[in-house]
């Protein structure tokens, strides 16, 4: 079964419950719409020639995922009392996405870039000055890090 978004399939409807997107293999997603003005010329040798202008309103330019329990979720502003009544799991804190009626996490991974000199401060240590370099070479395939301690 290939996955639909949940504006297609209901297309009455202007909000669809992050609910109904898990239990009925939809995203729970939201719209970027915006207002369109084109300006078409005619491109001669030397000069353009200006013929007509055009407006569009309300184009769908993207639809980006929806954070459950975010600002622009369909449930902003109900307390947790609210939630739970309307069907809600009392310990679902939210912070995930609805993908396929499945639910997905973003974390960021930090990494430190190769051959840069990084510096920094330590608060904790008798010399808090710090120069950190990850270094990577063609030759050797596992990256070294040097720390050098500023006295």
């Amino acid at each position: 079964m290939q996955a639909r978004s949940a504006s297609e399939e209901q297309l009455q409807e202007e909000k669809t419950d992050h609910k109904k997107a898990r239990n009925c293999d939809l995203y729970y997603e939201g719209k970027i719409i915006c207002d369109l003005k084109m300006d078409v010329f005619k491109k001669n040798r030397l000069e353009h020639e200006f013929l007509e202008s055009k407006k569009v309103y309300k184009i769908v330019i993207a639809k980006v995922p929806v954070m459950v329990r975010s600002e622009i979720c369909t449930l902003p502003g109900c307390t947790d009392q609210e939630r739970v009544d309307l069907g809600d799991c009392e310990y679902d804190h939210g912070g995930y996405f609805i993908i396929k009626s499945s639910e997905k996490v973003v974390f960021g991974k930090k990494r430190m870039a190769n051959n840069f000199v990084f510096f920094s401060r330590k608060k904790t240590e008798k010399n808090p000055r710090c120069a950190e370099v990850r270094s990577l070479s063609e030759e050797i395939p596992n990256p070294r890090r040097f720390v050098i301690q500023m006295i």
